[in-house]
């Protein structure tokens, strides 16, 4: 199913669940003009407020009906590469960067010296389902927002779906996240049905 608006499509499925009150933050129009403003007060054509980068494809959990898991073959940015990226991209007034990919981005092996060496100019998301989350668990503060995939509401569940018994660790991973956030952090879950 896809959302057809003034000709153009959005192709993904998904559903948000919001406060009543909240749902104009989700207008297809609210984006286009967020655009548009951004665009005429930097006064060039690429007005990004996002960079969005998928630095491996590898994810641990080879979930059933994930939609990545065909793709998992160890490809990774490198850490050079990364930084190239964002560096080139400062130009155009980023706002934040968000991790993401075809696979888990707690999974890249480069956050330690990522987070600990790249000087911080945009807030800095990341979408994972927190398995590595030992990764980057010395430096969690540096993530400003947190968009968890839940692959099980119980132990039976995340077994079944990942086909490996990791419901504690991934439960541990999560309370530690919630116990020591600060207070300008988010942290959202997402749920896939």
């Amino acid at each position: 199913m896809s959302i057809k608006r003034n000709e153009l499509y959005i192709p993904h499925q998904a559903i948000v669940f919001t406060q009543q009150d909240n749902i104009c933050d989700f207008s297809l129009d609210k984006v286009g003009n967020a655009y548009q403003k951004r665009k005429s007060s930097i006064g060039h054509e690429d007005a990004l407020w996002e960079l969005e980068i998928h630095p491996t494809n590898t994810c641990d959990l080879l979930c059933k009906d994930c939609s990545y898991g065909s793709r998992h073959n160890g490809q990774r940015l490198t850490y050079e590469q990364v930084y190239r990226l964002m560096k080139e991209n400062d130009k155009y007034d980023l706002k934040s960067v968000f991790f993401s990919g075809g696979g888990d981005p707690l999974y890249w092996n480069c956050w330690e010296k990522f987070l600990s060496s790249v000087p911080k100019h945009f807030k800095y998301g990341i979408s994972t389902n927190l398995y590595n989350f030992s990764n980057i668990k010395k430096s969690y503060s540096e993530i400003d927002f947190y968009q968890i995939h839940v692959v099980g509401f119980d132990r039976n569940e995340c077994i079944r779906k990942t086909g490996k018994d990791v419901f504690e660790l991934l439960d541990s991973n999560l309370n530690y996240l919630l116990k020591h956030k600060y207070s300008s952090q988010n942290i959202t879950l997402k749920m896939l049905i």
